[in-house]
This record gives C-alpha cells, structure tokens and sequence, in this order.
C-alpha cells in the first residue's frame, strides 16, 4: 500500500515577517507536516501556493523557494509540480500554501516528471516547478498539470491584454500535454480555471462554453497570476486507466 499525504492551509509562523521569510517558514512547515507523517520533502508530487499581492514579490517568493529546494536536494529528485496565484482571503499572512505527497512502497507504483511539448521548463527563468507529475499505479494514472497560463516556448507571456486568446494558447499547452501522456480531456477529473480581472470571468465562460469545456468538472475563480500581463491560468489533474 502506497502512503499518500495531502494537507492545504499551510501557514507562516510569524504573519508579521517580510513576505519573503514567511515563505521560507511555509516550506519548513511543509517539511515538519511530512516527517510527522514519516516521509520527507522528496516525497512532495503537487504543491499550492496562494500570495497576497503575489505580483509585488513574486521574485522573492521564487529566491526563497529556490533556497529550500537548494538546500533540501529537491533537484537532484523530483521538482513537484504546483500553482502559485494570488490570494487574499487569509487574514493577515503573505501566503498559505498546500501540498500531496506520494511514497510508493514498492516497484509498482512509478512517479516521474512530464514535460509539456508546448512550454519551456518553468525553471528555465527561475520558477522552481515541474508542468505536471504523473503518478502510474498497476491499473491506472493520475497526472497532475501544474497552473499553466499564455507563455511561450521561451518563457515569455503571449497575446498580453488579450483574455480570450490566453485562454486558448493555455487549452492548447494542457491538451499538448494531456496528449503527450496519452490522456483525454474527458479524462480530467478536477480543476480550476484563474481568472485575473473579474471583468474577464463572463468572457471566460462564454469561450469555455463555446469550446464545450463547460461540460468538464472545472471550477472558474477570481484569483491574481503571477505576472501583471497574464491573465488566465489553468491546472487540472485527470485519471486514466492502465492495463495491468
């Protein structure tokens, strides 16, 4: 039997730190939560992370993680795949943040990174996540897409301003790695669609209606992205079944 630990709500220690620190404290709160569970941070397949005013010290929240990983041997192993978006429902703190964890007990289960055919590896330009995880078991799958939004094969954001067309550049990036791992939309189990600007969420819709994504168990959210131009982010985890 395969341990598997998820917890979210995460907070700093100390909500009166610079953000920066409450960041680092998150992460070793992370850390302690897994050994109290007998498995460490290697372990970690998905992570969350929700910064209020997440654009104002998205660098620092990186610098800082980049430290933890750095020092946690994180990549010499497996770099989990996560979401990082703006959030501002947590009273006082700079960020709560969220994890799953998976240690196989045996030869099995595999977990390995999957790249997306479409994007860049997000740590190409210092953001320390996997695109998704894929989790194999004896008779099925379960891949895990971190948030993705409108960025291009050199990491650079595409059609800024444009919400309607970050949304499709975004579909085209899951679906080109839905597919690379022979996995189907109507195979995706969860997810959540960030919209930046509450204006945009009724276009949102109108486009995911029209591509009939509306029919998915997708949840749309007003929430801020990581960067000023971008707009819309997704992430979805899907299910697929494997002959044994």
């Amino acid at each position: 039997v395969d341990v598997e630990l998820e917890t979210l709500n995460i907070d700093p220690a100390n909500i009166e730190a610079a953000p920066a620190d409450q960041a680092a404290s998150v992460l070793y709160a992370m850390e302690t939560t897994l050994q109290a569970a007998g498995m460490e941070f290697a372990d970690v397949v998905r992570t969350w992370f929700y910064n209020r005013d997440i654009t104002a010290w998205y660098g620092d929240f990186n610098r800082a993680r980049n430290r933890f990983f750095t020092s946690r041997g994180v990549y010499q192993g497996l770099v989990p795949a996560s979401t990082g978006v703006g959030g501002g429902d947590m009273g006082a703190a700079a960020l709560t943040g969220g994890l799953l964890a998976i240690r196989p007990k045996n030869g099995l289960a595999r977990i390995d990174a999957a790249f997306s055919p479409l994007q860049c590896p997000a740590i190409n330009y210092g953001s320390a996540f996997s695109r998704a995880i894929e989790a194999t078991f004896p008779d099925h799958a379960r891949l895990l897409v971190a948030g993705t939004a409108s960025i291009s094969p050199q990491g650079h954001t595409e059609h800024a301003g444009n919400v309607e067309a970050q949304v499709e550049r975004t579909i085209d990036v899951v679906g080109a790695l839905l597919e690379s791992r022979g996995t189907r939309w109507d195979e995706v189990t969860s997810g959540l669609a960030y919209v930046k600007r509450v204006e945009d969420v009724p276009a949102v819709k109108r486009y995911l209606e029209r591509a009939q994504f509306d029919r998915l168990p997708i949840l749309t959210v007003h929430a801020d992205i990581c960067r000023d131009d971008l707009l819309f982010e997704l992430e979805v985890n899907a299910l697929s079944p494997r002959a044994p």
